[in-house]
């Protein structure tokens, strides 16, 4: 996946300087970790086995080339993804931020819902997950305006590798045990119509929705900001494919575990949060040992939690930016007034989240689904839309994509049609 890009500063650079340009990458590995990981990754392995494993492989390597963008462009032409789409037309800044508008506050609700499940292996039954839910919103929230970017960007590098070693670790433990399904079960097949919303929601956020590269632009310019000249060009595609790769092998994982402890054992994955988070412990806990019990909840509540505060800093920060720059001239740059509004929208996000949660708890898993579907299908608007600014004449010659990665562009846009119009006929004429 690496592209091999010559930095305009080259030179030998140590571990400690990638410890401290590493961050934006690494926020969207977390953020990609939460539904389409622990949910998605592992209902696939438990429902299909190991059948999904080549198309999770080929829709991350699709959209490999619009998620680098989001650095690419941001260090190229000293923008954020949200200039550039402005850039391109004020219609497509307004369908990003309508889009935006209404996915924050779905998503801070399914992530601090299903982080509240986790915090109830706990706390036990004196909470309800509504309860919780409210704990986890009001944490992040303090945890993001008092610690601030710097806090989350430093913290959440340790959430992301202490889950990384517990589950690459269960799954070669797993892998010596056995699969748990008898010799003659015949697994359900995913290459049907009958499959294919389940499919597209599985894509639509694997490992995340397009629309979320401007997270990584977003944070890119912060990072920047933050370290002055130390940060270059090919230190954001480093920071990049390391959190990209990350992402990719971890929702591998989770699908590993899926095949092997989940499918064919004769349990169907639970529906309810509080339900589904025993449930996720209970399979590392089957592999691992119970002594492993309490550290896998710990680690995965950290995981949850990491996932629902950049949800809540990166769709803050991506919708402050689009109200100042519609606030400005069509094609403007940008004004360094672009995080007026990131701690207002926080609040009102996680207000927003916590009124889904309390009246709409019993509708959100649909929601969810609504809400990956939607990502699927708009991931041929942003796909393109990435690609086309790499054309705009604020990117000098040497930072626009090479004929390789163009080539996979256009197969991933081709990819996204095709599929959007299989969708079309499954929604219309088979579900």
């Amino acid at each position: 996946m690496t592209e091999l890009v010559e930095a305009e500063n080259g030179g030998s650079r140590s571990i400690s300087h990638y410890m401290r340009v590493l961050g934006p990458g690494i926020l969207g590995a977390a953020a990609a970790i939460g539904g389409s990981h622990l949910v998605a990754s592992t209902q696939a392995g438990a429902i299909y086995g190991w059948q999904l494993v080549g198309l999770i492989l080929l829709v991350n390597l699709l959209k490999y080339p619009f998620f680098q963008i989001g650095a690419r462009y941001t260090m190229a032409a000293d923008e954020t993804l949200i200039q550039g789409y402005d850039r391109i037309g004020r219609g497509y800044l307004y369908f990003f931020t309508l889009l935006n508008l209404f996915a924050s506050v779905i998503s801070t609700a399914g992530v601090a819902m299903l982080c509240g499940s986790i915090l109830g292996l706990f706390v036990g039954d004196s909470l309800n997950v509504t309860q919780l839910s409210m704990i986890v919103l009001a944490g992040s929230l303090a945890f993001l305006i008092t610690g601030h970017y710097k806090t989350l960007d430093r913290v959440t590098k340790w959430i992301i590798v202490g889950l990384a070693v517990a589950t690459v670790s269960a799954v070669f433990i797993a892998l010596n045990k056995g699969g748990v399904a008898p010799p003659d079960f015949v697994s359900p097949s995913p290459w049907n119509l009958a499959s294919v919303g389940f499919l597209v929601a599985l894509m639509g956020w694997m490992p995340a929705p397009i629309e979320l590269s401007s997270w990584n632009s977003v944070w890119l310019r912060q990072k920047k900001k933050a370290l002055g000249g130390e940060l270059d060009y090919k230190d954001a595609l480093v920071d990049f494919n390391v959190g990209y790769v990350t992402s990719t092998l971890l929702a591998l994982a989770f699908v590993a575990l899926g095949a092997l402890v989940l499918h064919g054992s004769g349990e169907s994955l639970a529906t309810s949060g509080i339900a589904f988070a025993h449930q996720l412990v209970n399979v590392y806990a089957s592999v691992m040992g119970e002594w492993s019990r309490w550290l896998i909840a710990l680690i995965a509540f950290l995981c949850m939690f990491s996932t629902t505060v950049t949800v809540l800093d990166g769709y803050s920060r991506a919708l402050s930016e689009c109200l100042v720059q519609l606030g400005q001239p069509q094609g403007s740059g940008p004004t360094g007034h672009g995080s007026r509004y990131t701690y207002p929208l926080m609040v009102v996000m996680g207000i927003v989240g916590a009124l889904i949660i309390m009246f709409f708890k019993g509708a959100l898993l649909a929601m969810l689904e609504f809400a990956m579907i939607s990502a699927f299908v708009s991931a041929l608007v942003f796909s393109w839309l990435n690609f086309r600014l790499m054309m705009l004449p604020q990117v000098p010659e040497q930072y626009r994509l090479g004929g390789g990665i163009k080539v996979l562009s256009w197969v991933g846009i081709l990819f996204f049609a095709g599929f959007n119009v299989l969708f079309g006929y499954w929604y219309l004429f088979v579900k």
